[in-house]
């Protein structure tokens, strides 16, 4: 497998149970895998990730969403 290197995952701190429950929902019907980070869906280009984040911003709306670019460490 390769190097994806946009993340989108949720932003959890400080929400209730419920909310909580429904963001996991949301990723896992999205296809969404379970890391050591967390669940999560990784891209390999970044229009892949804004496509994603808005499917997953109409299923759960609000501030519980971020796409992360990681930098390779490769070198």
């Amino acid at each position: 497998m390769g190097y994806f290197p946009y993340r989108v995952a949720p932003i959890t701190r400080g929400i209730d149970d419920d909310t909580r429950e429904r963001i996991e929902e949301a990723l896992l019907d999205e296809g969404a895998i379970e890391t050591a980070e967390g669940t999560q869906m990784r891209f390999m280009f970044i229009e892949q990730a804004q496509e994603a984040f808005v499917r997953l911003q109409e299923k759960v709306s609000g501030p519980y969403w971020t796409i992360v670019e990681e930098v390779s460490r490769s070198g």
